[in-house]
């Protein structure tokens, strides 16, 4: 008997409830739950990282509910997942072994809201209805989470360095102070709550491990990164509408092709034009985050089902929603970051060891952007940093706290601030939300004002995601939205390759019949300001192997093209730089280049001083929150602590060490010259 096996039937006996409805029909383990199982018996802390589709879900959640169900008692499992999607998609893998062990699974969303009167084993939610359900699940003598005995968090890529992130982080804070409160009242007798994470692919694994599940947390990577094959060539620029009809046209099998889009406009599209590019007997479909719930589940149905099929999406198919197995993903365009990018190619192929992708890009520029993303993403190298302070959600946390109770008093909210911040940010916080009218101070006791009171009433006060409701367009004769988001429109529409008339305006809504017309016009949604990234413009720096501090060169007779490749961050700093510096202030400047007047580096950048840096990142904060595209919530700040934010999503010192160590130097190399000239085309 090899080790592998003797550890699987070791396994096996300690799982006496739930092998049998998980791992009977196998018989055998995969890597990550093999090494997971073991530790989470135990009741340790952990992290648990390991491609997609490689038996995650079940290396964590069979070992939870085995050592609840062995300590008996009442006890639940909360399951926190980042979209509703999602926790249906869940719900419908582990309602069968679950029910069929006699535990209850049930899910708590916005869509679906489980009765608080009902005792539930394996509760699946998303953050904001976790905050929910600190503020209104209270009840006689308890509360409906006092028996939360072990928590996972899953897809933590998609939360870690985000608000949603912090936000989670705060809500375990406030789920262990609940737990430890109903042990003092008498109305549990143990308080401890086992903690645990799940990832495909996450920056920074240790970092996030701690952040999130504390110091002597487990972390629990299982090897399998799978190949990338290549298809067609990843040098020529070449649209997705011009390059995958001829592929699937020479095709001698059925495909099912998943394209990755940026945009829900680009996804409208390429829904639009793709069912006349490509053979007959395939059928397309568009999946974007404005379409109605019941359209996008409708189409993830088809797309199951369909043998030959398209199925055009933006990042919402990026996650473990189940469409099948994917024949080929294409990426349209690059993504913004290196995780994206694993989540994207991941999709595909997923009962081989080999991915196949097809890169098409929209801009000249792009090509090189894929190959050097795809360097990094076999390599397994993330980028570089691009992290810092969540701030806005400390103060939606505060609000929710507060209306958990209805009213606390200042030293307690303080405390709770406390806990979760440096001593540096913590104080300051109360006091401005108080002078701000926020909340309404009650000398050592503090209550929602009449703004915040109005965010709980609708259900705003649980959420970090800025809002962005825009038009509803809905079906004149069903009464069905169709789409939501929209913020501008013609008269004749199209959504997700669907053509539509306009009828009538009401209000939020506009009413549509479907039309059959031959063109009409897309739509614009409402959308947040574009995310600062780093990854892509460090991504092109390691694929020609150049150092932080080596910018390149290219002269013509109109124009000094300067390669920063420092993203976002750099190029923030040179706009303030050039702001403080030079009268003539900075021109052109994006995540990759600046064009300069100057044939050489300015004097003034080397001897640059911090201190009067510094200054002008006060003087210009409100500027620079823009750049990094900081919440609007951040107004209802400090001006101090927007400092300390902005200073840390820039980096400040490591940054600035950079512009002036940087030498301004010629492209050496014809092959240099022609990949970074084609960066030039992105103005």
């Amino acid at each position: 008997m090899n080790a592998d096996l003797q550890t699987d039937r070791s396994i096996e006996r300690k799982l006496r409830h739930t092998w049998g409805f998980f791992f009977a029909r196998h018989g055998r383990l995969r890597d990550v739950q093999r090494a997971a199982i073991p530790v989470l018996l135990k009741g340790q802390n952990a992290l648990v990282c390991s491609p997609t589709a490689s038996g995650k879900t079940e290396a964590v959640v069979v070992p939870l509910v085995e050592r609840l169900l062995t300590r008996g008692g009442k006890w639940t499992l909360l399951y926190i997942i980042p979209t509703r999607a999602l926790v249906n998609d869940l719900y419908e893998r582990l309602y069968r072994p679950l029910s069929d062990m006699g535990v209850v699974l049930a899910r708590r969303t916005g869509e679906h809201r489980v009765s608080l009167d009902k005792d539930v084993n394996v509760l699946l939610t998303t953050p904001e209805s976790l905050d929910s359900l600190l503020c209104r699940a209270r009840k006689n003598n308890g509360h409906y989470l006092q028996h939360v005995s072990a928590v996972v968090v899953d897809e933590i890529h998609l939360l870690a360095d985000s608000p949603r992130g912090e936000q989670v982080r705060w809500l375990l804070e406030r789920l262990k102070r609940l737990r430890a409160f109903a042990k003092e009242s008498g109305w549990i007798h143990d308080s401890t709550i086992q903690l645990v994470g799940l990832s495909a692919s996450v920056r920074q694994p240790h970092v996030v491990k701690e952040q999130f599940f504390g110091t002597e947390a487990a972390l629990i990577e299982s090897a399998g990164q799978r190949k990338i094959e290549h298809v067609g060539d990843p040098h020529a620029a070449e649209r997705t509408e011009d390059w995958l009809p001829g592929y699937l046209a020479q095709a001698a099998r059925p495909l099912k092709v998943l394209i990755f889009a940026n945009s829900r406009v680009r996804v409208d599209a390429l829904a639009e034009v793709m069912p006349n590019l490509v053979p007959s007997d395939f059928v397309c479909f568009g999946h974007h985050g404005s379409l109605s719930k019941s359209i996008r589940e409708e189409v993830e149905e088809r797309f199951k089902i369909e043998s030959n099929v398209v199925m055009m999406s933006t990042s919402t198919l990026e996650i473990g929603i189940d469409i099948g197995d994917i024949d080929l993903v294409v990426l349209d365009s690059p993504p913004s970051d290196i995780g994206a990018l694993l989540q994207r190619i991941g999709r595909g192929n997923r009962r081989t060891d080999t991915t196949k992708i097809m890169t098409c890009s929209l801009k000249e520029h792009e090509p090189l952007v894929h190959r050097s993303m795809l360097l990094c993403a076999e390599k397994g190298d993330f980028g570089g940093e691009w992290k810092g302070l969540q701030l806005s959600t400390a103060l939606q946390q505060i609000l929710s706290f507060i209306y958990q109770r209805g009213r606390r008093s200042t030293d307690a909210v303080e405390m709770f601030v406390r806990s979760m911040l440096p001593e540096t940010l913590a104080g300051g916080l109360v006091d401005n939300l108080v002078s701000n009218g926020m909340l309404r101070d009650h000398g050592g006791a503090v209550t929602l004002g009449e703004l915040a009171q109005d965010f709980a009433e609708s259900g705003r006060i649980h959420s970090v995601i800025e809002s962005n409701d825009g038009l509803s367009i809905r079906d004149e004769k069903t009464g069905k939205v169709i789409a939501k988001g929209i913020s501008a429109h013609k008269e004749t529409i199209s959504i997700a390759g669907a053509k539509m008339n306009v009828t009538a305006k009401k209000g939020k809504f506009v009413d549509v019949t479907r039309g059959t017309m031959t063109s009409a016009e897309k739509v614009s949604y409402q959308s947040s300001p574009p995310a600062p990234q780093m990854a892509q413009a460090y991504a092109i720096r390691r694929y020609l192997n150049l150092e932080s501090t080596s910018w390149p060169i290219l002269n013509s007779p109109d124009e000094t093209v300067v390669f920063h490749l420092g993203g976002t961050q750099v190029r923030a700093l040179l706009w303030l730089l050039f702001e403080i510096y030079d009268e003539g202030g900075l021109g052109k400047c994006n995540d990759f280049f600046l064009v300069s007047g100057p044939l050489q580096k300015p004097a003034w950048i080397s001897s640059v001083q911090n201190g009067r840096v510094l200054l002008g990142v006060e003087k210009h904060v409100e500027r620079l929150e823009k750049l990094l595209s900081r919440p609007k919530a951040n107004l209802y700040l400090p001006s101090s602590h927007r400092v300390q934010e902005v200073l840390t999503w820039l980096n400040f010192e490591t940054t600035m060490d950079v512009i002036r160590a940087a030498r301004w130097e010629p492209v050496k190399g014809i092959d240099h010259r022609n990949e970074l000239s084609a960066l030039t085309k992105v103005r």
